[in-house]
């Protein structure tokens, strides 16, 4: 709820809410009809060069292990995780 100034205010509302709640439609149960398994996620080691001028900044080397793979520097594939 807000007033007409867009200012948020707080009120008294019941909302109701189920005993039980059935998630079981949410589930995993495999592959559907149609669909294809994605490839396995392996570990990439980050490009050593870039590792290095990042440790002669001072940085320790998980430190610029982890800048390499956040800054996607590591591969060309931007899904990729080191």
């Amino acid at each position: 709820m807000a007033a007409s100034d867009w200012t948020p205010k707080k009120i008294n509302a019941i909302v109701p809410v189920p005993e039980r709640l059935d998630l079981s439609s949410l589930r995993k149960t495999g592959l559907k009809p149609g669909e294809v398994a994605m490839a396995e996620a392996g570990s990439i080691e980050p490009d050593a060069a870039i590792v290095a001028q990042i440790r002669a900044m001072d940085f320790s080397e998980n430190a610029a292990k982890r800048a390499v793979c956040s800054s996607l520097l590591a591969t060309s594939a931007p899904w990729s995780r080191c």
